[in-house]
């Protein structure tokens, strides 16, 4: 009887606990309905309690228990109305993509392949990056550049501005390119992204449109730590750390470039 005892115990423990769910990422207006207050990052629900989602962009992502992480979106429910976590993970979005990276040569040699890298999903901008485009495709002088054009809708204004290089690789850095005639732009504030060619003579080439994604550190780590401590204490998922954060910042902010990534990766939670 004790044998049997403890085991009906245990697996009630088991039920318990993988029945909740953490909040790690909140995107858009999300409320619990029992308090009527916004969704707070480390909040635990349970499979039962309700949540209502108050804009249609809104999006979360919660860490089950039994199932690591869970994206959900606004758009797969119908806005102002409540659901249950439970509901959400029937309608979970799979983990995101490995990121931008360059080609196997380590540079970028077509313009379909410089097509691919901005547009590949949302541009998560992860401190500066460098890439290498063929000097042979789009050389790089004093004459001749790469641009971002963007709306700034506060000012009413769509700047331009030049990217630096270094020889053949493109420098993108966002505290130099989002600035206006010498003032710097709140990135928050940054819409419609366009890189733009300008070959010299007043010849400008557009090359494709892309959306930019400017994180708030603060939160983005606050996160992101969150997000490792629940790895740390779900050893039977079986989880690499680097590679479950990587997709988490793909499905909730946008995809990073792997280098840039790793070096934010390495710097923030590898060197302390």
């Amino acid at each position: 009887m004790k044998k049997v005892f403890w085991l009906v115990l245990l697996f009630a423990f088991k039920v318990g606990v993988s029945a909740q769910y953490t909040v790690l990422h909140c995107e858009g207006t999300i409320f619990e309905k029992t308090s009527g207050k916004p969704l707070k990052v480390g909040q635990v629900l349970s499979e039962t309690d309700y949540v209502s989602f108050r804009s249609q962009n809104a999006s979360m992502c919660l860490w089950h228990a039994g199932k690591g992480r869970q994206v959900s979106k606004a758009a797969t429910f119908e806005a102002g109305k409540t659901h249950t976590p439970y509901e959400f993970v029937s309608a979970v979005m799979k983990p995101g993509a490995q990121g931008k990276s360059l080609p196997e040569k380590g540079y970028i040699e077509t313009k379909e392949e410089l097509i691919t890298y901005f547009k590949r999903g949302n541009h998560l901008f992860l401190g500066p990056t460098g890439i290498r485009i063929s000097s042979a495709l789009y050389p790089q002088d004093s004459k001749r550049c790469f641009l971002f054009k963007f709306n700034w809708p506060n000012q009413n204004a769509d700047p331009k501005a030049k990217l630096r290089n270094v020889s053949d690789s493109l420098v993108l850095d966002p505290k130099l390119f989002l600035t206006m005639n010498g003032i710097p732009v709140p990135a928050a504030e940054a819409r419609d992204f366009e890189l733009i060619y300008f070959a010299g003579s007043k010849q400008y080439q557009e090359i494709c449109a892309f959306k930019a994604v400017f994180p708030n550190e603060e939160q983005l780590i606050a996160e992101t730590k969150a997000l490792l401590a629940l790895i740390s204490q779900s050893p039977d998922l079986k989880l690499e750390a680097r590679s479950e954060v990587h997709g988490f910042l793909a499905d909730c902010y946008g995809h990073p470039d792997k280098g840039a990534f790793e070096r934010w990766y390495a710097a923030q939670f590898e060197t302390h």
